[in-house]
């Protein structure tokens, strides 16, 4: 992962909270809005920087709620639906008519509650191995709960109940990632896929993820603890409301995020496609950007 570093920037939103982002790619290009997983922060996307310039493409990312320079909003006011309040303001600031959205990971999430928020102004939407919902009320009044490993149980329901413990693991991890980003990865892939194993075995990829990991997290581990309590309950998201075409891309050996839970996203948004990927892991994206933004360049059409 050869990360091209760019200035970050910021806006202050009305509440007085700073929104720092960076931009890559092409000055005045088809605009592209990217959220980062968890953990990380808008350096997260700088692999992707040439590719978008080719592409004509103005790729504007984001660190999320609690990682990076972003500030966090009150407890209250936190829900993925309100996050895209904060992202229709990035887009007022950068005279953005309309864009297009993306989200890896545990920035999926975060995407599908800004598309239903922003609705037309969102032209398409692609969700990259993304968190899905893990529970959600079935129309029978009842709770659907995504299949899960026993790992999956603890990180998504288990350790959202002890919000230190979030703190205590990625505040340490961070430490770890900027200081012995070999171990820091170590860590992150000892129980991946083969093929993200693979990736990792290049210093480059190595040494570019613990950048976004210890970047994302040198503010402490707010942004994390939020993400995962968010995860753990309905997402109060009128999914309804995606009005922009939407695709998910998903290996499926991917073992950082439930498989299950992307498959139901993919049944919950309406006309969502879902492009299942053999063999393949967590990362693919670090291989196949220009897919995912070719397809967001034209609108969810062809590529």
């Amino acid at each position: 992962m050869n990360i091209t570093d760019a200035e970050p920037e910021q806006i202050v939103l009305p509440d007085g909270r700073r929104l720092s982002y960076r931009s890559y790619g092409a000055d005045g290009g088809r605009p592209v809005i990217a959220l980062h997983g968890t953990p990380g922060f808008g350096l997260k996307f700088g692999f992707a920087a040439r590719t978008a310039a080719a592409q004509g493409i103005t790729l504007i990312c984001p660190d999320r709620w609690g990682y990076g320079r972003s500030d966090a909003p009150p407890r209250k006011s936190q829900s993925l639906v309100h996050y895209g309040e904060d992202i229709e303001h990035l887009a007022d600031a950068k005279s953005f008519e309309d864009f297009a959205l993306m989200g890896v990971s545990g920035g999926g999430p975060f995407a599908v509650g800004a598309a239903a928020h922003l609705q037309d102004r969102v032209t398409a939407l692609g969700l990259i191995a993304p968190v899905g919902p893990i529970v959600w009320r079935r129309d029978d009044g009842g709770q659907g709960v995504a299949t899960m490993t026993p790992f999956h149980h603890f990180c998504f329901r288990a350790l959202p109940r002890i919000p230190w413990a979030i703190e205590t693991l990625f505040a340490g991890f961070g430490v770890v990632s900027r200081r012995l980003p070999d171990l820091a990865m170590a860590i992150a892939t000892a129980r991946a896929a083969p093929a993200d194993r693979e990736l990792m075995r290049d210093e480059a990829e190595r040494r570019g993820q613990a950048k976004v990991f210890g970047g994302g997290l040198l503010g402490g581990a707010t942004g994390p603890a939020m993400d995962l309590r968010l995860f753990s309950q309905p997402w109060q998201v009128d999914f309804d409301r995606v009005s922009a075409a939407t695709q998910i891309w998903q290996g499926l050996d991917d073992r950082n995020v439930p498989v299950s839970a992307a498959k139901q996203l993919a049944r919950v948004i309406p006309g969502a496609g879902f492009t299942a990927i053999e063999k393949a892991g967590h990362c693919w994206i670090s291989k196949n950007i220009s897919t995912v933004l070719s397809w967001l360049k034209n609108g969810g059409g062809n590529s």
